[in-house]
């Protein structure tokens, strides 16, 4: 039996983009609402949730913490890289910056939106374990 990825789908009554995930260990499934529907903030939202799911085992609890979307008025992650990668760009030679490319783009996809103040070494992990 193959493990498939969890599809986001579009929750039509709301307009927000939603994905089912199953626990492997009880068989409960739950709907994790990422957010507006097509906004790239229910993307980043799906991708940590279905990266957390799965490198828990496909188990649940861990999944009910706060998004880490709160805007707290200071710089996002997708801020940063973008910031590091206009310094990159300019600093280092074309081989070096296609590999960095490389390196920000998950980060970036998983936690874009979120506060930099907020990110976590938990989060950190994740990115890391990603690659």
């Amino acid at each position: 039996m193959t493990k498939r990825k969890p599809l986001l789908r579009q929750h039509k009554a709301s307009g927000r983009a939603v994905v089912t995930l199953t626990d492997s260990a009880t068989g409960r499934r739950h709907d994790f609402y990422c957010g507006p529907w097509g906004e790239p903030e229910s993307h980043e939202r799906y991708a940590r949730l279905v990266r957390a799911w799965a490198s828990n085992d496909r188990r649940l609890p861990q999944l009910n913490r706060p998004s880490g979307l709160d805007d707290d008025g200071g710089s996002t992650i997708g801020e940063l890289i973008l910031a590091y990668w206009k310094h990159a760009s300019s600093y280092h030679c074309p081989g070096q910056v296609q590999a960095i490319k490389s390196a920000l783009r998950i980060p970036r996809q998983l936690y874009g939106s979120t506060s930099a103040a907020g990110f976590t070494p938990m989060q950190l992990e994740m990115v890391r374990d990603a690659t």
